[in-house]
């Protein structure tokens, strides 16, 4: 079994957290260029985008909470609605 290098278990880390292969390309371009700053930075927008994704869930379960609350209490509406 061939054992993959640190460099090689950084890759498909940034794989595995759902990375597109143009990201990961980019992060090892920069890795080449010893850019650390640069992979930094690229780590950290993707982080936002992930936090954003976790917020916009949050904000959807907030919502679906609510509906099963009101289903719960009879108060939500029944039939056509133009749905």
């Amino acid at each position: 079994m061939k054992e993959e290098t640190p460099w090689q278990d950084m890759m498909q880390d940034l794989r595995d957290l759902g990375c597109d292969q143009q990201t990961v390309e980019r992060f090892g371009r920069l890795g080449v260029l010893g850019d650390t700053q640069g992979q930094l930075e690229l780590l950290s927008h993707y982080r936002k985008g992930l936090l954003e994704k976790v917020h916009q869930r949050e904000r959807q379960i907030c919502c679906l909470d609510y509906l099963t609350y009101q289903l719960e209490k009879g108060e939500a509406w029944h039939g056509d609605h133009g749905a």
